[in-house]
């Protein structure tokens, strides 16, 4: 049952939203996507399949070959001025990255020590736009319909997410040539928070939680490279300018 789980999300996605598309019905105004409270808790499964090759060489039939399923959790922890992001990859692996703007700092049993990084490495999220950055393409213009599910009604988005301009390259140098991502996600009509996001081969469902009651505090490890960087900028900042 586990094995079919993304198979059937993705087919009620998308055979949800091409119904919906033939109703052509207008978007019922709002916002497209809501960003949480100051105080909030979600967490983001992601599943990935991945197909596996069976293990009978070249000869191997199509019957033979079967899906890998991958699963990552995300767990958001949103407590204005403080954020963490608490990742369980699929191989198990673990890592934290502490958000106090402009600072983020990335823990992981893998790192000697914290990493601190800022805009504009291209390891760093901007979460002052939106809670959910990997659904800041939905918009008005990508909305294809309204579903009802049980007591819900969730509105549907699409989109083709072309290839960032450094991927196509490699694969146009390599003789191939990339096409788009077919992105699709939902959105739940009331609170306007995602209820799902399906992108290739992914899927992600949100769960939202009861909302933390106090602030996070960020271990003293983390506090101190971040009080250290703030003090370097200061540093910076006092120095005269030449000529």
């Amino acid at each position: 049952m586990k094995l079919l789980l993304p198979f059937i999300l993705a087919a009620a996605i998308g055979s949800s939203v091409v119904a919906q598309t033939a109703n052509n019905a207008p978007f019922p105004g709002g916002p497209v996507l809501a960003k949480t409270a100051d105080f909030a808790k979600w967490t983001t499964t992601t599943i990935t399949s991945v197909p596996e090759s069976g293990t009978g060489g070249t000869d191997a039939s199509p019957s033979s070959e079967k899906a890998d399923l991958k699963k990552t959790i995300v767990t958001t922890t949103k407590t204005l001025p403080v954020r963490l992001v608490s990742t369980i990859a699929a191989n198990g692996e673990e890592r934290s990255i502490w958000c106090l703007e402009p600072f983020e700092v990335l823990t992981s049993q893998h790192l000697p020590k914290p990493l601190l990084f800022t805009s504009p490495n291209p390891i760093y999220v901007d979460y002052s736009r939106s809670d959910f950055p990997e659904l800041e393409w939905i918009s008005e213009a990508n909305f294809v319909g309204i579903q009802k599910v049980g007591e819900r009604q969730e509105l549907h988005f699409r989109t083709t997410i072309a290839p960032n301009a450094s991927a196509a390259a490699t694969a146009k140098a390599a003789g191939h040539e990339l096409s788009g991502t077919l992105c699709e996600a939902t959105v739940d009509a009331k609170t306007r928070l995602p209820v799902s996001f399906k992108q290739g081969d992914e899927i992600s469902t949100y769960n939202f939680e009861e909302p933390p009651t106090s602030v996070l505090v960020p271990p003293p490890e983390v506090k101190a490279i971040i009080t250290e960087e703030q003090a370097r900028l200061q540093r910076l900042s006092r120095v005269p300018p030449s000529g």
